[in-house]
């Protein structure tokens, strides 16, 4: 869902546990380094995605893009 409230975009998402799998980009850092061609594709999506939500909602600020909150 996205508002815009006082001038500024914003952009409401449904929170999506990673579940107990181990989903997130921070497990799998969290088990070694990643080969170069996983690390390297992980990257080129985080990318894509972000150019389509800013191309989406010009303006849009992503305040906490981490492992975390990356989801594989």
């Amino acid at each position: 869902f996205v508002d815009i409230i006082e001038g500024t975009p914003y952009l409401f998402m449904e929170c999506v546990d990673g579940g107990s799998r181990g989903s997130s980009l921070a497990h799998w850092i969290a088990r070694g380094p990643l080969p170069l061609d996983v690390a390297i594709r992980f990257a080129i999506q985080t990318c894509d995605a972000m150019q389509h939500a800013a191309s989406a909602v010009p303006g849009l600020v992503h305040r906490d893009l981490k492992p975390e909150n990356l989801l594989i």
